[in-house]
């Protein structure tokens, strides 16, 4: 048992005491562990000074990108530049619905048109403008008695309407309705 006492009082005066060569305080010390720390220490300053750069230059871009820029013609005055979006047309305006409906005749999709006919005329009934250029899409589909009947209404709201007039005449002129028909004649009585 006291060799086993006196290995062990030579490993804990060993501990106590620096090995040869190694200097236990200042600059040097364990090197290898030190640059270790160094390099783990400016590698998680670089990573959060890099966060902190990229996320003020993120604010920035969105600020400005929000901003509205003025432009000075003259002291005192602000010309403010033309938004790029506009807003979309209303759903509800018979007159945005008519427009779009033409614009789909015109591309030949007749069908979805007189939909959009049929909308703006029930959101608007007393206006001819739907129910005639329902007339001329259910002509190119080649249904002229509904079309016929989409130029009578128009004509008892508005028998003087001069798009009323062309298509009746350009429908008359293709035979597609006789002479005594009393829309062409924008109510005046027939004479037989």
């Amino acid at each position: 048992m006291s060799k086993l006492f006196e290995t062990l009082e030579k490993i804990r005066e060993n501990e106590a005491r620096p090995a040869d060569g190694v200097r236990t305080g200042g600059r040097g010390g364990n090197s290898l562990r030190q640059k270790h720390r160094f390099f783990l220490l400016s590698s998680i300053i670089t990573v959060l000074v890099v966060a902190v750069l990229w996320t003020y230059a993120g604010r920035v871009s969105h600020h400005r990108s929000h901003e509205t820029t003025s432009l000075k013609s003259a002291p005192g005055i602000n010309i403010q530049p033309p938004r790029k979006t506009i807003a979309p047309a209303p759903v509800h305006d018979p007159a945005s619905l008519n427009l779009k409906a033409c614009r789909l005749v015109n591309e030949k999709k007749y069908w979805p048109a007189i939909i959009l006919f049929q909308k703006a005329n029930r959101l608007a009934p007393r206006r001819p403008e739907p129910l005639i250029n329902m007339a001329v899409a259910l002509s190119e589909l080649g249904l002229f008695g509904p079309a016929m009947e989409k130029f009578h209404l128009a004509a008892a709201i508005a028998p003087d309407n001069p798009a009323l007039i062309r298509n009746l005449e350009i429908i008359k002129t293709h035979g597609i309705t006789p002479d005594s028909d009393p829309t062409l004649n924008r109510g005046k009585k027939v004479t037989r």
